[in-house]
């Protein structure tokens, strides 16, 4: 599943993730005090260890680089992550770090290619902001009601344009979409609809992990006796977003969920139930209820399936380079 807390999407969209190595936090600043209480839920967050949460051969991020990016990309939005119990706050910073490194061993990458931007490209974008949000003076009354700056804008753009131009250049350059290619997706199912069960995992320690999968195992076999699906997700799964309907996803298109979830969800046969799944949130069971075909003309869908394969293709090509690239990196994610 694809999932973020929903009172802080406003504040992300506005910033890109930068994912830069910061000090310790000043004992005597906002975000350290909110650090401290945020600590009570999760230990390894408190300022004054500024306790190692990645490390990798070239670079580690501490819970001080931690919350500087977050106070970069959030502002005065910070404070709302006090807001959050201890697993959504868990699962919403695991999303952070792992933005953080993906954007640190891309920069390192294509900076070791001597990918550069000019001040014309950034300029670009800002105006496009600019644009977008009602202009020059609506936009920076939105940075300043958020605690961030102009100059904080530009400097997370440069480095995106950087990592843009290098995906570009040595990852995505030689996609190629065949005839054959769009008529194997037009003969795909176009849409999935499942019921789904999940315990989460993240922030979870090794031993936690195999207590919840052996929960999920018990779950999986009441499911297939016979149990009622939608009576067992109702009671047990930790998904807000399906909870009360049972677990129920309808309609689902290719490229909405997360890779393990998206293939059992269109490969687990209509009526079955899947083994147990895992993927960065946690253990998840399936039980599909249908499929869909394209009901369109092929003529008439052709180009938006060309750019749906794109995506895909895009997506599954940017996986693979930054799998590459933290296994170069040896990235070991050690906060819990």
């Amino acid at each position: 599943m694809k999932r973020v807390l929903p009172f802080l999407l406003l504040a992300l969209a506005i910033m890109l993730a930068c994912g830069k190595s910061i000090d310790k936090l000043s004992a005597d600043s906002e975000t350290f005090r909110l650090a401290t209480t945020l600590a009570e839920k999760i230990p390894m967050l408190n300022p004054e260890k500024n306790a190692t949460l990645v490390k990798a051969k070239s670079f580690s991020l501490s819970a001080g680089s931690l919350f500087k990016e977050l106070e970069t990309n959030m502002g005065k939005n910070i404070s709302q992550l006090t807001d959050a119990d201890t697993t959504e706050l868990s699962s919403f910073l695991h999303r952070v770090l792992n933005s953080m490194v993906e954007s640190r061993v891309l920069l390192n990458a294509a900076q070791t290619e001597g990918v550069a931007v000019d001040s014309t490209q950034v300029d670009s974008v800002v105006q496009t902001f600019f644009r977008n949000n009602g202009g020059e003076e609506r936009f920076m009354q939105i940075l300043e009601a958020n605690g961030l700056t102009l100059d904080i804008l530009k400097e997370d753009i440069t480095e995106n344009l950087i990592k843009e131009n290098f995906l570009n250049d040595n990852v995505f350059a030689n996609m190629q979409i065949t005839p054959d290619d769009l008529q194997n997706a037009y003969n795909e199912d176009k849409t999935t609809t499942v019921r789904h069960i999940l315990l989460m995992t993240q922030g979870k320690s090794p031993e936690e992990k195999e207590t919840i999968h052996s929960q999920m195992e018990n779950l999986l076999a009441q499911a297939k006796a016979g149990e009622n699906f939608s009576d067992l997700a109702k009671k047990y799964t930790e998904d807000p977003g399906s909870k009360e309907n049972g677990g129920l996803y309808e309609d689902i298109q290719r490229g909405q969920m997360v890779k393990e979830f998206e293939d059992a969800a269109f490969s687990v046969p209509i009526g079955q139930i899947s083994d147990i799944i895992e993927t960065s949130y946690g253990y998840h069971i399936l039980k599909i209820e249908g499929r869909k075909k394209e009901s369109r003309p092929f003529d008439e869908v052709k180009a938006a399936l060309e750019r749906q394969l794109q995506n895909r293709m895009r997506q599954s090509l940017y996986t693979q380079t930054i799998d590459s690239l933290k296994a170069a990196e040896k990235v070991e994610i050690l906060f819990n």
